[in-house]
C-alpha cells in the first residue's frame, strides 16, 4: 500500500501543473465497485487525499463489467465533478 499512501501527493503535483483558476476548480473522482470501497486500501486512499486538502469524491457503485446503466448512474456525478 506504499504507492496508495502517496495518490494524495501525485494529484497534489499534476494539479501543481495547472494554472491558479484550473487548479481552483479541479476535483477529484474516485470510481469503485462497493466491494474495493469497503477494503482497507480505500481508508488509505481517502487519508491520502485528505492530507493533501483535495477536492475529491468517491463514487463507489462501479460494476465489474459496467454496463450502459451503470455508465447512465455515475453521468451525473461526472458531470458534476
Amino acid at each position: 500500500m506504499g504507492a496508495t499512501r502517496e495518490v494524495g501527493q501525485d494529484f497534489t503535483n499534476m494539479l501543481a501543473q495547472l494554472s491558479s483558476s484550473e487548479r481552483s476548480q479541479a476535483k477529484i473522482g474516485v470510481f469503485t465497485d462497493p466491494n474495493v470501497a469497503k477494503l482497507p486500501v480505500m481508508k488509505v486512499v481517502e487519508e491520502s487525499l485528505m492530507r493533501e486538502g483535495l477536492n475529491w469524491v468517491i463514487f463507489d457503485k462501479i460494476s465489474v463489467e459496467p454496463t450502459d446503466k451503470s455508465w447512465q448512474v455515475c453521468h451525473p456525478l461526472v458531470c458534476g465533478i
